[in-house]
């Protein structure tokens, strides 16, 4: 198989994902439903679930257990197996766009300005920290202590747990965008990568948790140009990293895939699978594979 198309047509997919097995593919659709899709030989198995009441902006996984997001302001801690909700974040005003997971530690963050922190154990928020615009994208770096947000502003916020338990709130900036961050991904190779509205990508390099108070934390290594015409911060794809450390993906609004080296932010591939917006390209967890979804309606699964 090079090539497997899943269309729907009736609603359309904002986010995609494998599940960490690589067994199953995961489509989060519009209509708030988690979309399931499994191909065995030539057998092919689906099922929909209707776990939001609108739109599922991330879905991410950890073995049987999914983390969903959605801009009907609730995130999800959702048993696939025994088909059952662990538990529902609430408090959000206003679409939430964004969801990670590190342990038992889970941040959200969305459009009331806010990033919340939960431990999945406990239905209640532990900490919320207000940053006064919209937010698009939260991400933990190497450990549950350190995380990155972003939203309608041209800075990364680089926040560490440590910090909030003693009540002192204040995030070391990290600059080098001059529009707003649309999108945020960790690779396990310590880099992160940043994606504004200007189509600009930057790649940022962990180096050592423990200088994080001589603010050389990280640094901007390179900008690339995926061709990428300036649009809504919400219509923006998400970037993803594969678990091999070596590519990051993102989507165009001319219906293309866009797969980058991750060490030196040169273009690997392109694909033109889709008709409109492509919102998300996610990867195979163990092989070459990457599942994109768009506006269009379908889920394209592909060999590269």
């Amino acid at each position: 198989m090079r090539v497997f198309r899943i269309s729907t047509h009736k609603s359309q997919f904002s986010s995609c994902s494998f599940t960490s097995d690589g067994d199953s593919i995961l489509g989060g659709k519009s209509t708030g439903e988690i979309f399931f899709f499994k191909r065995s030989g030539e057998k092919n198995q689906s099922k929909s679930y209707k776990l939001h009441d609108s739109n599922v902006k991330k879905i991410i996984s950890e073995g049987n257990i999914l983390f969903t997001a959605s801009s009907d302001s609730t995130g999800l801690v959702w048993d696939k197996e025994r088909e059952e909700k662990i538990r529902i974040f609430r408090g959000h005003n206003g679409s939430m766009d964004d969801i990670d997971f590190i342990k038992n530690q889970v941040i959200t963050s969305g459009q009331d300005g806010v990033l919340r922190i939960w431990d999945k154990r406990i239905p209640r928020v532990l900490e919320q920290i207000y940053h006064g615009f919209n937010l698009t994208s939260a991400r933990f770096l190497n450990e549950e202590n350190l995380f990155v947000s972003c939203g309608m502003s041209p800075q990364i916020f680089l926040w560490d747990m440590r910090n909030l338990k003693e009540k002192r709130p204040y995030p070391y900036l990290l600059k080098s965008h001059r529009n707003h961050v649309a999108s945020l991904a960790f690779s396990k190779k310590n880099f992160f990568f940043s994606f504004d509205t200007s189509n600009i990508i930057n790649r940022w390099v962990f180096q050592d948790p423990w200088i994080f108070c001589k603010r050389k934390f990280l640094e901007r290594e390179f900008k690339i140009f995926p061709g990428y015409s300036k649009k809504k911060i919400s219509e923006i794809s998400k970037i993803s990293c594969d678990l091999k450390q070596s590519f990051f993906s993102l989507g165009g609004n001319d219906g293309k895939s866009y797969i980058f080296f991750q060490q030196t932010g040169g273009l690997y591939r392109k694909f033109s699978d889709h008709i409109g917006n492509v919102k998300e390209v996610c990867f195979h967890p163990k092989k070459n594979f990457s599942c994109s979804c768009g506006d269009d309606g379908s889920l394209v699964i592909r060999k590269f």
